[in-house]
């Protein structure tokens, strides 16, 4: 059950990963096209930016929750203890 916890959690952390990757990515490409907005054209990539960014920060914010109850309940339950817990959590702020 230990194991199971364990893969779930790095499953979820390593989809967070990679969709605040994919947002940043994104962001950048969409700035290199267009500086600034000086017509109705980058006005429009704007909007279609901006609502990329907010549905995937969304889905980013599931993960999270996701990720957090998952290490919640495994810490609660007995199944993880805290050294499991500090080994899951410290690493993303070290980065």
């Amino acid at each position: 059950m230990r194991a199971l916890f364990l893969v779930s959690i790095l499953a979820f952390q390593s989809l967070g990963f990679l969709v605040a990757i994919s947002l940043w990515v994104d962001l950048k490409r969409y700035l290199e096209i267009v500086p600034s907005i000086e017509n109705r054209e980058d006005l429009e990539r704007f909007k279609t930016a901006v609502t990329r960014q907010m549905y995937g920060n969304l889905v980013l914010l599931a993960v999270i929750t996701v990720f957090c109850l998952l290490l919640g309940v495994g810490v609660a339950g007995g199944i993880l203890d805290m050294s499991d817990a500090m080994v899951l959590v410290l690493p993303p702020f070290l980065l």
